[in-house]
């Protein structure tokens, strides 16, 4: 996942503050919203920067959360195991034995 994060992040990353136009057809078509081929492709290049980051804090959030989430579930499972489930009080005193 690392990995492909690199990877989007440089193409995002050149995209974004490449000084010409990558995808030169886009030279040929009609201007859209009145930005050139440059500034479009510069503010789709930080677009993509932008959410790609967002969506993958995201999914590592989720996924520590669920880690340590499943991690304490665990711990408290083995605190109960190790707790002795049948106690006898002892003799006439205030002690407790487990049997």
């Amino acid at each position: 996942m690392a990995r492909c994060a690199a990877v989007a992040e440089c193409s995002e990353t050149f995209l974004a503050f490449c000084d010409r136009v990558v995808y030169t057809v886009y030279l040929s078509t009609p201007k859209h919203f009145g930005i050139s081929a440059l500034e479009d492709q510069q503010c789709a290049g930080a677009l993509m920067w932008t959410c790609v980051t967002i969506v993958y804090l995201l999914a590592a959030a989720i996924l520590t959360t669920r880690l340590l989430s499943a991690r304490n579930c665990h711990e408290d499972e083995s605190v109960q195991l190790e707790m002795p489930t049948n106690l006898v009080p002892h003799g006439g005193s205030n002690r407790v034995e487990a049997i």
